[in-house]
């Protein structure tokens, strides 16, 4: 016979089996339709939003918030076109840049930041990195900007907060895995800058 307490013990574990969430699996973001791949912690959000006209463009669009304190957060928004060629011709080296600033000012931090640019055979891609102030709190903010052979695709990046071991590695992988489906890792490179500028070398 199954005594009290020994009823309690096993209810107990019970309540705690249905109520703790089952861990996140990482998620690879690698459609058919897009030359372009990345991977998050956890599935992100995914939906498709389309223009409107007589030209409808429809794209995929994928959000990623991962809270990681009361103050600091990690969030991304990706989203893959597909274009036509003569639209993607349209998008040199100097147009990208125009578009990677209008991205940085919408940011409503500085758009004096540096932009870089790499044309590799197939795609090409301008990247900037910026730190600033929102509100109260500190902002790192990424944006890029990758044109293929028929995809457009683009990222915007946020780590909001104080510095935070685990939110500076959440955002760091996740820039690392951004990539063309040809290639093993993402160029250029757009870690997040230390908040703390290291000492320079004796």
């Amino acid at each position: 016979m199954m005594t009290p307490a020994r009823r309690l013990i096993l209810l107990t574990g019970l309540l705690c089996a249905v109520s703790l969430p089952a861990a996140a699996e990482p998620f690879a973001y690698q459609p058919e339709s897009c030359e372009f791949k990345a991977s998050f912690p956890e599935k992100p959000v995914i939906e498709e939003k389309c223009t409107t006209g007589a030209k409808k463009v429809c794209s995929e669009v994928v959000s990623y918030t991962k809270v990681v304190s009361a103050e600091t957060s990690v969030n991304f928004r990706l989203t893959c076109a597909q274009l036509e060629n003569s639209e993607l011709k349209r998008y040199t080296t100097e147009i990208m840049k125009e578009t990677l600033k209008q991205m940085l000012a919408d940011s409503s931090l500085d758009t004096g930041s540096e932009i870089q640019s790499l044309d590799k055979d197939g795609y090409k891609i301008v990247a900037a990195t910026t730190t600033g102030v929102r509100g109260d709190r500190d902002v790192i903010y990424t944006g890029q900007i990758w044109v293929g052979q028929k995809t457009l695709f683009t990222l915007e990046g946020d780590m909001t907060g104080p510095q935070n071991a685990a939110a500076d590695l959440i955002f760091s992988n996740i820039l690392r895995d951004i990539t063309h489906k040809s290639e093993g890792k993402a160029e250029p490179s757009a870690k997040a800058p230390a908040k703390t500028p290291a000492k320079p070398k004796p």
